[in-house]
């Protein structure tokens, strides 16, 4: 890395930790990672950021954010913002870049969109359970905690709206799942109603896993947090089973319709509209604090020059070569994942195809062919005698009753009471 500023540039400086054994968690996905740099002189006000790296290690592809450089002595900082790959696969193949500031950077609009977009990985309850990132105390196994708390007291809660009648208005039969308005609206009051206990839970761990681990308070916070969680989830898990027991299939299904609802409107509409508001909130705290300071100081200076020297040392035929292996990674992972998308395509068009097909199809077309035993083997031709010779045949086959009337537009087989088989005639 090598930071240009108005009076001079800090040479090339690789990034690394003293700490030994902590190579493996800096550059990691979701990771915001703090260097310090001790310059002998002041570079002034900093203009351009040049970053890259060598290509090495097992997944060298890095999305790389956005640098922020802070000048403790002046109490100033500048943004720096990339959003864009360094690797030697994706977009235009680059491993090394000179990022400057945009002139859209430090916006309201673009703050906010910063910070939602990162909280989205960060504190999003269901989406954190993979995207963690690795330096977080918060670990995966207290969210996905918080996910089944979320779950069981979701259940609660629209158990306790639903009467022994289950009597609803169907509006949207999707599969076996039948929507209506009335779901709906206890899918709503459901997620308003566990939502401040979930969040409750979710704070007491965040804050425990900001403070120091070996804190005392810390501690007080994660046991507490965990009586919440299993509390509510006991509770809940109680309560949803005695219910079930007096339930009936049609409230069973109402239930279920009303609790998949609550679960999509948690992830995709809670959990985001919680991350969004954060992300209002602190990108306009910020902002007032930079409208009281002075302001940033005027770039008048002129930028220093890039020093010719690369950040890495590879040849030609070398980055050849990393580039096909990584594009064969990664054609690789886009094919699982694409072969991934297409299975669960055809599942749920399987689901919605076959899930409203009624059970009783299947008897009602085995009554009738048990009922007429070998008809398929009677022929039809054009000679109507030939016709009633046959139909005749295979009622005294099958031991039915058969009449045929002369001058008259039917045949009749079988009880008269329970089928009549229509012919018209051509004249």
């Amino acid at each position: 890395m090598e930071i240009y500023g108005s009076e001079g540039s800090s040479g090339i400086v690789q990034l690394n930790l003293d700490e030994p054994g902590m190579d493996n968690f800096i550059f990691t996905r979701g990771n915001t990672d703090v260097f310090f740099l001790n310059l002998s002189q002041s570079l002034g006000t900093i203009q351009a950021v040049r970053i890259g790296h060598d290509n090495s290690g097992e997944s060298p592809s890095w999305f790389l954010e956005e640098i922020v450089v802070i000048d403790e002595q002046m109490n100033q900082s500048w943004a720096f913002t990339s959003s864009q790959w360094l690797a030697l696969e994706r977009e235009d193949g680059r491993i090394e870049r000179i990022i400057e500031q945009a002139p859209n950077e430090g916006t309201f609009i673009h703050e906010v969109i910063k910070r939602w977009w990162r909280g989205l990985t960060e504190t999003h309850l269901w989406v954190s359970v993979l995207t963690k990132p690795r330096r977080s105390r918060f670990t995966r196994v207290q969210r996905a905690s918080c996910c089944l708390s979320v779950l069981l007291t979701a259940m609660f809660a629209n158990v306790m709206f639903y009467k022994l009648d289950g009597k609803s208005e169907q509006l949207l039969q999707v599969g076996p799942l039948k929507f209506s308005w009335h779901q709906i609206i206890i899918a709503i009051k459901s997620t308003l109603i566990v939502a401040p206990i979930n969040m409750a839970t979710v704070f007491l761990f965040q804050k425990g896993a900001s403070e120091s681990p070996s804190c005392s308070k810390a501690k007080c916070l994660i046991y507490l947090a965990w009586f919440f969680l299993f509390g509510s989830c006991g509770v809940s898990a109680s309560f949803t089973i005695f219910y079930s027991l007096i339930w009936g299939k049609s409230t069973s299904e109402q239930w279920l319709s009303s609790f998949l609802l609550s679960l999509g409107q948690d992830v995709s509409i809670t959990e985001t509209a919680k991350v969004l508001f954060m992300a209002i909130v602190s990108a306009a705290i910020l902002k007032w604090k930079k409208s009281r300071s002075e302001g940033r100081q005027s770039h008048e200076a002129a930028k220093s020059s890039p020093s010719q020297q690369r950040l890495w040392k590879m040849k030609l035929s070398e980055v050849e070569d990393m580039r096909r292996q990584q594009l064969k990674k990664r054609n690789l992972s886009l094919l699982l994942f694409e072969l991934a998308v297409y299975v669960l395509f055809i599942f749920l068009v399987m689901v919605l195809c076959y899930g409203n097909r009624n059970s009783y199809q299947y008897h009602m077309t085995k009554s009738i062919r048990d009922g007429l035993p070998n008809f398929d083997k009677v022929s039809i031709v054009n000679n109507e005698s030939s016709l009633d010779f046959h139909l005749s045949s295979w009622c005294r086959k099958v031991n039915w009753f058969c009449r045929v009337t002369p001058h008259v537009s039917r045949y009749t087989i079988g009880l008269k009471t329970l089928r009549h088989f229509v012919k018209y005639n051509q004249s």
